[in-house]
């Protein structure tokens, strides 16, 4: 058996390489822009997993912060969120919020939602969404600063 026809090379007129897991199907994970697509996807897996441990991090941080801070009132808060370095913590932690909740939308509705059309919508109301809600905590943090 010539070795093009075991799906391991691309066959002459086929258009496509051959997935390795999958060698009966015409995919983009194997061949030529192949590594684009599994960039993107290990990109997105690394976003995820850093934004998600920030974001542990940074509610424990405020979980402590909040138990150590129990007799003080609004405006304490208030000074205390306006020190640089407490501010650059929320506005770092409003990011990766985002960040998160962005890849993983996105990929929930790549993964699940066939139509491209209404594909296309709900990214672009996701996208939206989220970065409205990103000006709002942008603009109250500046508010705290201020």
């Amino acid at each position: 058996m010539p070795v093009a026809a075991t799906g391991w090379l691309p066959r002459a007129g086929w258009g496509g390489w051959p997935c390795w897991r999958r060698p009966w199907r015409r995919s983009r994970c194997c061949g030529p822009g192949g590594a684009e697509m599994l960039a993107t996807g290990l990109r997105a897996w690394v976003v995820q997993r850093f934004s998600a441990v920030y974001l542990a991090g940074f509610v424990f941080y405020a979980l402590a912060a909040l138990a150590l801070r129990t007799d003080e009132g609004h405006d304490a808060w208030r000074a205390w969120l306006a020190e640089p370095v407490h501010w650059i913590a929320t506005l770092v932690f409003i990011v990766a919020l985002l960040m998160h909740a962005w890849v993983g939308m996105r990929d929930v509705l790549l993964d699940y939602v066939r139509p491209l059309a209404l594909r296309l919508l709900l990214l672009a109301v996701v996208g939206l969404v989220l970065g409205f809600s990103g000006l709002l905590a942008f603009h109250a943090l500046l508010g705290v600063a201020a």
